[in-house]
């Protein structure tokens, strides 16, 4: 026991503030490590969602007439374009368009001459275009001037044929399973706050449904 005393005596008389301040953070970090490490699948859940995300290449005839009947409704969306994101590729692929003019329609078409339209999901040198993406991946549902998207880079002369764009993410809520997003392109009308709440709302509708339908 005498001897247990003193080395209990001999390791306090060495300790000094500082020594027991670092050994105490060590053990915090050392603690921590490991409670992130037990529940890394809980996390990775709650950031990117549960489980595998089913593939989304293409939208079923019901998820269709939905944006037809969205399309209807906001007159003053004159192109509408689903997209998926493929992560692996950094790229966002365009599965489905709609539209409300048949100018813009042409536009597109003959602009896309036969391709799909695939974009990198992050651009270089685009902050703008970039943010827009993290605001997806968070969970966000905006609009912004037609201008801040990527789009408006890669085809400068939509910039005159489009006001605004709204976003959201496919399906349109954080901690889920993310699988794309919608972006709605208004013409060059400017819309009023309400107005634009109404089509937020009805987009983050036509999200879940769309997502719901191809499960």
């Amino acid at each position: 026991m005498e001897t247990f005393l003193k080395l209990i005596k001999g390791i306090l008389d060495k300790a000094t503030f500082k020594r027991v301040m670092s050994v105490g953070l060590l053990v915090v970090i050392l603690l921590s490590g490991y409670i992130v490490y037990l529940q890394s699948a809980d996390i990775s859940r709650a950031i990117f969602g549960s489980g595998k995300v089913p593939p989304f290449t293409t939208i079923p005839i019901v998820s269709e007439t939905a944006i037809g009947v969205f399309m209807k409704k906001h007159k003053e969306v004159a192109y509408l374009t689903v997209l998926t994101f493929q992560f692996e590729k950094n790229t966002r692929l365009p599965i489905y368009r709609a539209f409300n003019n048949d100018e813009i329609k042409k536009i597109i078409y003959e602009k896309l001459n036969g391709g799909d339209g695939a974009l990198p999901i992050f651009l270089k040198d685009d902050q703008s275009n970039n943010n827009q993406i993290i605001a997806i991946i968070g969970g966000q549902t905006f609009c912004e001037p037609f201008t801040g998207g990527g789009l408006s880079r890669v085809w400068p002369d939509l910039v005159s044929k489009f006001h605004t764009s709204c976003r959201t993410p496919l399906p349109p809520v954080f901690g889920s399973a993310l699988r794309g997003y919608i972006v709605a392109h208004i013409n060059g009308k400017t819309l009023t706050p309400y107005e634009i709440d109404v089509l937020k709302l009805d987009l983050i509708l036509l999200s879940k449904t769309i997502n719901d339908q191809t499960d």
